[in-house]
């Protein structure tokens, strides 16, 4: 009987796998239904709110900016910045920003900076942050001091002989001007470099020199300082607004052999003044460096009564 036995196969069905596996099938469809309907609900969401906000700000009109501009001498509240000046650098901030397609990033706000203090009117970057629905630029600006004479054409510069990038016809700029300097206005690839310092010593002298004086009464009788001997000479001369010229020598901190110190020029100056009512003593030609007071015989054409 042992012999006419067969084995019996006994068939398992292996429902848990097939159980885990439906299960896995099912989660991972269900898991794409969610994430896909997540997604719609954030498009139908988002996409109303966006265009809502583009309408708001194009409604607004253009971006609204305001620089901090620096105040004039006098504390009425007014700005020295021309206004030609003024609409150019809000059109410049203005440009950067609108070119990116969200205005209020980061990357709008820093192209708006980078693009101002490429124009040579700023010591360092100016910061540009989002207020409300508009923009505040403040900066640290570069003060004009003075003109460089070239050519019949006025280049204005800052106190530390930056060239600002702004320029005047002969005489028409509102500060005093440097002649006969050495040196050309700095250019890069044949262009005028604004932000550039101009070279030369002598241009280092004129700006001492014009700080020095404009605490003086007789500040305004001086439309120019003539540095043309200055290379050669270390002489420095005032010229007047009737065409007289004061030699005064060396600059502020120069130290030459035989010249009075500088406030020693200054005081007899003042003395001129005091005495003539001008500053070139009412004649072609004054010097106050050497031990006394030499003026020429020759009278200013031009001269008050």
């Amino acid at each position: 009987m042992a012999r006419n036995s067969r084995p019996i196969r006994v068939r398992v069905h292996k429902s848990k796998s097939v159980t885990t596996e439906s299960f896995r099938r099912f989660f991972s469809v269900t898991a794409g239904v969610f994430i896909f309907v997540g997604l719609v609900l954030s498009v139908l969401i988002w996409v109303p709110s966006m265009e809502a906000e583009l309408a708001t700000r194009a409604s607004a009109g253009p971006a609204k900016i305001h620089i901090e501009w620096p105040q004039a001498a006098g504390g009425d509240g007014s700005t020295w910045v021309p206004g030609p000046v003024r609409d150019e650098l809000l059109a410049r901030a203005m440009t950067e920003i609108e070119r990116c397609a969200d205005p209020f990033s980061s990357s709008a706000l820093e192209a708006a900076s980078v693009s101002l203090m490429r124009t040579g009117w700023f010591e360092s970057a100016p910061t540009v942050v989002r207020d409300g629905e508009a923009y505040r630029i403040a900066a640290t600006w570069r003060t004009p001091a003075a003109v460089v004479r070239q050519d019949g054409v006025d280049y204005l510069i800052s106190r530390e002989g930056h060239l600002l990038p702004l320029a005047y016809q002969r005489g028409q700029a509102p500060v005093i001007a440097i002649t006969g300097a050495a040196h050309q206005p700095p250019r890069v690839g044949g262009q005028l470099a604004p932000g550039q310092m101009w070279a030369g010593d002598d241009i280092r002298a004129a700006l001492e020199t014009i700080a020095v004086i404009s605490n003086r009464p007789w500040r305004d009788q001086v439309a120019a300082v003539d540095v043309a001997e200055y290379a050669g000479a270390r002489r420095i001369a005032l010229i007047s607004k009737w065409d007289g010229r004061a030699v005064i020598g060396g600059a502020p901190r120069d130290t030459i052999p035989g010249e009075v110190a500088f406030d020693t020029k200054l005081r007899r100056l003042d003395e001129l003044v005091r005495q003539f009512g001008q500053v070139d003593a009412k004649h072609r030609l004054v010097e106050v460096a050497g031990p006394v007071i030499l003026v020429d015989d020759v009278r200013t054409a031009h001269r008050d009564p």
